[in-house]
């Protein structure tokens, strides 16, 4: 016999599937049958005609019955009574349908106004039925995946007034996410204390979203193997003024996310991330002091790590404090970052960290006791004078006695500058963070100040 459900791809109907599934008590969508969905939706109407969550269905479902002023007081028999002629639709999958979000049953008409699903019975559809193309009256849902519809906010993520809907690419991410949801409802309702769709008080949305990543890392040690990625719909419905917006976050973001987590590097990423929260003032960034505060306090300012990632651009300028000259954290964090972020060959991390460390071995044997290839390194701002510091660097290894070059042509071109003049601050931020790493304690221990010489072209330096 064929199945009620499988994921579709649409993400309020397999928000709603996911969330039959785990309220069911079952593995997989396909496992849900008509015995189960009707057993179900009286318990689920008992909840959402709960005050909190009736206020629920103004963002979710504008105009829908649960909050149509003429349905007071009557808004768990309302929606049964709608619910209930969708049931009556209730079909297994089959080959081919019109429905948008299955395709594999037919699309259905509301009997009363016959026409298709409006906003009032699909979150972000039109409420007009001149929207719709080839004069269509409504959206094209079928009866089994408008019932999934239609429970979805038993998994939606409450934040400020909008609400986030989550979805993933993979079944595991979206069962797992469903879980915790339907595990926060049932603790509502076994404390009698209701308090509508789950939230954590984040408002700023793309934060919420690596919340929201951290729980699934922290529900499942197996995620290793699984292509994750997930999208949050931030989103309200209402009949005036809807919105959506949506944030990405990508596979190797979340195998990243979850390698730090299962690792010795956890600790020092968590504090880089509360040491990169900020607020912007004329138009300048204002980190916050975290130290002393709770997360409470900060979690909805915008934090540059968390952004940086989701645009997918380069973050371990953050790893470290340039007027400090300190590391917040070891290589092996760095590493991860660039391998799962960045996928950057192996091989040329290692070329880095190697030159890196034959530098602060020059450094530290300057008898002049004041580093200045430091402070060229540092100051260096643009690719001629940075490759020159490196010219000069290899100057002072021959005139030490080294046995080895600081590095081959191969190991030039292929490793340390492969893209040329458009990668050499990447190069730059990871030599830094590496002498950092190396060299702190031993310039605190020496209480060593590095003379700032004249800012002239480092070909004059010597």
């Amino acid at each position: 016999m064929s199945s009620l459900f499988q994921y579709t791809g649409n993400p309020f109907v397999d928000a709603g599937i996911s969330a039959l599934t785990n309220w069911c008590d079952k593995k997989t969508p396909q496992e849900l049958t008509e015995a189960d969905i009707k057993k179900a939706l009286p318990e689920i109407a008992n909840l959402f005609s709960q005050g909190a969550w009736v206020k629920t269905f103004y963002t979710t479902f504008s105009n829908g019955v649960m909050v149509q002023p003429s349905n007071k007081g009557k808004e768990r028999e309302k929606w049964l009574e709608f619910i209930g002629d969708l049931v009556k639709e209730l079909q297994p999958l089959a080959d081919h349908g019109s429905c948008v979000a299955c395709g594999c049953r037919n699309a259905i008409k509301i009997k009363k106004e016959k026409r298709g699903l409006l906003r009032s019975e699909v979150p972000m559809a039109s409420g007009s039925l001149n929207y719709y193309s080839f004069a269509s009256t409504g959206a094209d849902y079928c009866g089994t995946c408008a019932i999934a519809i239609q429970v979805s906010p038993l998994v939606l993520y409450r934040s400020g007034g909008k609400m986030i809907l989550v979805h993933s690419s993979s079944e595991k991410a979206m069962c797992s996410w469903a879980k915790m949801a339907i595990n926060e409802v049932r603790s509502q309702i076994s404390l009698r204390n209701y308090t509508g769709c789950f939230t954590e008080n984040f408002t700023n949305p793309q934060n919420a979203l690596f919340r929201i990543a951290k729980i699934l890392i922290q529900d499942k040690d197996d995620w290793k193997s699984d292509p994750i990625t997930i999208r949050i719909y931030y989103f309200t419905n209402y009949g005036q003024g809807a919105e959506l917006k949506y944030y990405d976050l990508p596979n190797r973001v979340f195998h990243f996310l979850n390698e730090v987590h299962h690792s010795e590097e956890l600790k020092d990423w968590d504090k880089i991330i509360g040491s990169t929260y900020f607020f912007k003032k004329n138009n300048s960034k204002i980190y916050l002091n975290t130290d002393d505060k709770s997360e409470e306090e900060y979690k909805n300012n915008n934090n540059v790590i968390y952004e940086g990632l989701l645009k997918d651009e380069w973050i371990v300028k953050y790893f470290y404090n340039f007027l400090q000259r300190k590391a917040y954290a070891k290589w092996e964090l760095v590493q991860l970052y660039l391998k799962e972020v960045r996928q950057m060959d192996k091989q040329r991390t290692e070329v880095i960290k190697r030159v890196a460390d034959e530098i602060s071995l020059v450094i530290q044997r300057d008898e002049s006791h004041n580093p200045k290839r430091l402070w060229q390194l540092e100051r260096a701002n643009s690719y001629g004078t940075f490759r020159n510091v490196l010219r000069l660097i290899i100057k002072d290894r021959i005139k030490n006695g080294a046995e080895r070059p600081l590095f081959s042509i191969e190991d030039y071109t292929e490793r340390l500058f492969p893209d040329g003049a458009l990668c050499w601050r990447e190069t730059q931020d990871l030599i830094l963070f590496r002498l950092y790493e190396m060299l702190h304690g031993w310039l605190k221990e020496r209480d060593i100040v590095i003379d700032e010489v004249e800012e002239n072209s480092t070909t004059e330096i010597e």
